[in-house]
Order: structure tokens, then sequence, then C-alpha cells
């Protein structure tokens, strides 16, 4: 397991933004490389379709959301 983190987290390090926007349709979200890529390795778009759904309802407080993960 821990190999796995460790392997995910370094495939992370060769994503700096991206060329190709990735969207669910049905929420609409747009989400990039680096995240589509967590998403396979880690086998969690569940992650993407839940704080999609969380982030659209604080769209009338702002028209852009970011989500930040921290460990606790």
């Amino acid at each position: 397991m821990k190999a796995q983190v460790n392997e995910i987290k370094e495939g992370l390090q060769h994503f700096h933004g991206s060329e190709t926007v990735f969207q669910i349709p049905l929420l609409r979200t747009r989400y990039t490389n680096g995240l589509k890529y967590l998403a396979e390795a880690a086998e969690c778009f569940w992650l993407i379709t839940d704080t999609s759904a969380f982030a659209k309802t604080l769209m009338d407080k702002s028209y852009f959301v970011t989500i930040d993960f921290k460990r606790l």
C-alpha cells in the first residue's frame, strides 16, 4: 500500500496545469490531467463527483470554487 501511495505521489509530480480539460457532463465540473491521473491511479472517481456536488452548493457565494485537501 505504501509503495502504491509513493508511486502515485511520484506520478503527480509531472502535472503542472493542463492543456486538456475533462468534464463531468451532469455536473459540468471541469478537471485537469493531474486530477484524472489521481482518480485513475487511486480508483477514486467518486472523489471528483462528491467534491463537485459539494462545490455546486457554494456557487451562489463565488463563481470560482477550489477545494483543498489536507491530512488531519
